[in-house]
């Protein structure tokens, strides 16, 4: 049985197949996932918000339930602006877990109906991360196992051609 819609928010820059992981996962739980690329002013981003929105939607593909969004807003505000009332966030370690305790309170101040709900990373998913995936690939190692097919290809292009 599904439940309604979450959100599943990010800057996604690249999306890794540990998002995937969470995002195939969630979308079997909730009729309709919103997947919201952020843009974060505290974080650099390598790839573009075009792109980033562009290799989501590739990514993605093969869930019809999802449904990709950019946003420069707060995600407790997409929440109410679609009305959802659940966040969805991926836990890689227990060091994670306490910062996204921390947003997951942070969103309830901002939306009192706004609720987080954990998934716990794959076993083999939880060492992936976009900043590991682009360290490695500016140091050309293989990031193809991290990353979903789907988007390897014109990743690796952008990479060589802007790094």
């Amino acid at each position: 049985m599904k439940c309604a819609s979450a959100i599943y928010a990010g800057t996604f820059d690249p999306i890794t197949n540990g998002h995937i992981d969470i995002i195939e996962r969630a979308s079997s739980v909730f009729d309709r996932l919103i997947l919201v690329v952020s843009i974060n002013p505290t974080k650099l981003s390598f790839l573009s918000i075009d792109d980033r929105v562009l290799f989501s939607k590739k990514a993605t593909s093969h869930l019809k339930n999802v449904q990709v969004i950019e946003s420069r807003d707060l995600v407790a505000r997409v929440a109410e602006k679609y009305d959802v009332r659940i966040l969805v966030r991926g836990i890689r370690s227990l060091s994670e877990l306490e910062y996204e305790k921390q947003l997951s309170h942070v969103n309830r101040r901002l939306s009192p109906k706004l609720d987080t709900i954990f998934f716990i990373a794959s076993e083999g998913k939880s060492l992936v991360s976009s900043s590991l995936v682009k360290e490695l690939a500016k140091h050309d190692g293989d990031v193809r196992m991290f990353l979903p097919p789907s988007i390897f290809s014109e990743f690796m292009n952008k990479f060589r051609f802007e790094a």
